[in-house]
C-alpha cells in the first residue's frame, strides 16, 4: 500500500524552483553556493533533513553535517583577564611629554593609542575605560 504524500512546503518549493535554476544556468560539477546550504540547513530544522535533501537534490550526509554543526553551540573565545602595558618613549616622546601605549589584545590584535602628560595610573584607567572594565 503507498503512503500518502503530504504537500511541499512552499518555502520549500522556492527553494527547490531557485536551486534548479541555478543548476540549469551553471556548468556540472560546479559547488553548490553557501547560500544554498544556509537555506537548505534552516528547511530542515524545520521539516527534516531527508525532505529537504530529497526536495533540492541534495547529499543527505552534507546536508546533516551542517544541521548538526549548527545546532552545536559555538564556542566563545576567552575574554581578557590580563592587559599587557608597556610603553614606548620616542626622544620626541619624551621631550612632549607624551607617552604611548601600546595594548596587545587576546586574540591578538594591536591597538596603540598616545596620552599626553599621563603617568600610569591615569594611563590604566585610559585603558580601563578603553576595554570598557570600569566599574568591575
Amino acid at each position: 500500500m503507498k503512503r500518502p504524500t503530504t504537500p511541499v512546503p512552499i518555502e520549500l518549493r522556492a527553494a527547490q524552483r531557485d536551486i534548479d535554476r541555478w543548476r540549469a544556468s551553471n556548468e556540472r560539477r560546479r559547488r553548490i553556493p553557501e547560500s544554498f546550504w544556509q537555506r537548505a540547513t534552516q528547511l530542515a530544522q524545520q521539516h527534516g533533513i531527508n525532505r529537504v535533501a530529497r526536495a533540492m537534490r541534495l547529499s543527505h550526509e552534507g546536508l546533516k553535517a551542517r544541521v548538526e554543526s549548527d545546532s552545536q553551540p559555538q564556542e566563545q573565545p576567552p575574554t581578557a583577564r590580563f592587559v599587557e602595558l608597556t610603553t614606548s618613549k620616542s626622544p620626541a616622546a619624551q621631550m612632549a611629554d607624551q607617552t604611548g601605549l601600546t595594548l596587545r589584545l587576546h586574540d591578538g590584535a594591536k591597538r596603540w593609542m598616545q596620552v599626553s602628560g599621563a603617568d600610569w595610573h591615569s594611563a590604566a584607567s585610559v585603558v580601563c575605560a578603553f576595554f570598557g572594565e570600569v566599574g568591575r
